[in-house]
This record gives C-alpha cells, sequence and structure tokens, in this order.
C-alpha cells in the first residue's frame, strides 16, 4: 500500500484543490479517473471538462468520458507545457518531497509519506489564482485551522493499544503505552494524525491528544 510506483494528481482549474491518487501501475488509470471524478461530485462540483496528457487517451477513457458526459481536453503529444497548471504544481510537489526528505533525514522509500505532507500543504495556502481562500476551503467549504500543524516526517511518540502491545496477560499493562513513529500526514475523513510504525511497517491513525511531537 506504501510502496506506489506512480502519483495521479486532478486539479480543480477554479481553486486548485488537489486529489491524489497512489498507483502501483497505470494500465488501468481510467478507473482512477473515474474516481476522482467521482470524489468530486460527492462534494458538490460539476465536472464538465476534464484536461489531461495525450499518453493517456485510450477507448476505455473516451468511454468513460462519454459516460460521465464529460468533456476532455487532451494535451497535443509531447507537448506537457500546454497543461501549465498541473505541470507546475507537480514540479512544486516534487521540491517539497526533496525538501521534507531532507529536512528529517529520511530515506527515498518514505517519498509516498513526503508526497501525502506536500499536497495536504498544497491545499492549506493560499495562491495567486484564488487569494480569496485556501483550495481546501473552497472544495469543502469549511475553514482551515492551523492549531495541529506539524513539521512533515517528524518524530512523534503516539499511544498504544492493549492489543498493539508486547507481552502477555496481565503483563501487557506493564508495558509502554507509547511507541516512537514518523509522523506521515492528516486523516481525510477523521481528525488525527497518520503515524507510520517502521518496526511494524504500519500507519496508525491516532488523535492529535494523543500524539507527541518531538
Amino acid at each position: 500500500k506504501y510502496k506506489s510506483r506512480y502519483c495521479f494528481f486532478a486539479i480543480d482549474d477554479y481553486c486548485r484543490y488537489k486529489q491524489e491518487y497512489y498507483l502501483q501501475s497505470i494500465e488501468d488509470i481510467h478507473h482512477t479517473v473515474e474516481q476522482a471524478i467521482d470524489d468530486a461530485r460527492q462534494q458538490g462540483h460539476i465536472v464538465r471538462f476534464f484536461r489531461l496528457d495525450h499518453a493517456f487517451r485510450t477507448d476505455a477513457m473516451d468511454a468513460l468520458f462519454k459516460r460521465k458526459k464529460i468533456r476532455p481536453e487532451y494535451s497535443p503529444p509531447r507537448c506537457q507545457s500546454s497543461n501549465g497548471v498541473s505541470e507546475r504544481s507537480i514540479r512544486t510537489w516534487f521540491k517539497m518531497i526533496r525538501a521534507a526528505l531532507h529536512d528529517q533525514q529520511r530515506p527515498k522509500s518514505y517519498w509516498q509519506f513526503a508526497g501525502q505532507c506536500a499536497t495536504y500543504i498544497q491545499n492549506i495556502w493560499h495562491n495567486s489564482s484564488y487569494p480569496g481562500a485556501a483550495p481546501a476551503e473552497t472544495w469543502f467549504g469549511d475553514p482551515v485551522s492551523a492549531k495541529y500543524w506539524r513539521v512533515p516526517l517528524c518524530d512523534v511518540w503516539f499511544f498504544r493499544d492493549k492489543e498493539e502491545r508486547d507481552g502477555e496477560g496481565d503483563a501487557v499493562s506493564l508495558e509502554d503505552q507509547r511507541t516512537k513513529g514518523v509522523l506521515v500526514g492528516y486523516s481525510r475523513d477523521s481528525t488525527c494524525y497518520l503515524c507510520y510504525c517502521p518496526e511494524r511497517n504500519h500507519v496508525y491513525r491516532r488523535r492529535y491528544e494523543d500524539c507527541t511531537v518531538v
């Protein structure tokens, strides 16, 4: 799940809100495009146009746009510059990933975690295309709070439930209640951090109050 090879972005041209989808393969990318369209409609947005690279044009993709009644706009072959909004956003995204990995001295295998943090930051900062509100505020209709913002990929101590601790029987109650991990993002559907435990290779969702950032 956390060893994807590709990342697909769907960026709203109005407010610049970015949806990200991590993939192992791009062979069936039309399914990811359909998911992005459905996610936008769940938030009450109407998708009338969809611009993407000409390399992704397939019969399945054309059939998808026809079924969804969306007008596709494919960039000319070998001319990604026509996708100005997305290309510029991706370049900035890569710079943020490199900066986060270097700042916290994390290995390159953490690129997806850094990418999730970078996307989150891009969605909550103001931009010149729509200076009145942050992209996430426009997309969801709710204000953005900076109360729980933390440095991407920093060390974090988080609470462990009893079933996650070592030991057996009553001895479990004497084991450490907290474990050290890496803060790798924020949950999309609840108010909590995403904490990665390298020892278990697992990402835990923990309340803000149950975490201590180092």
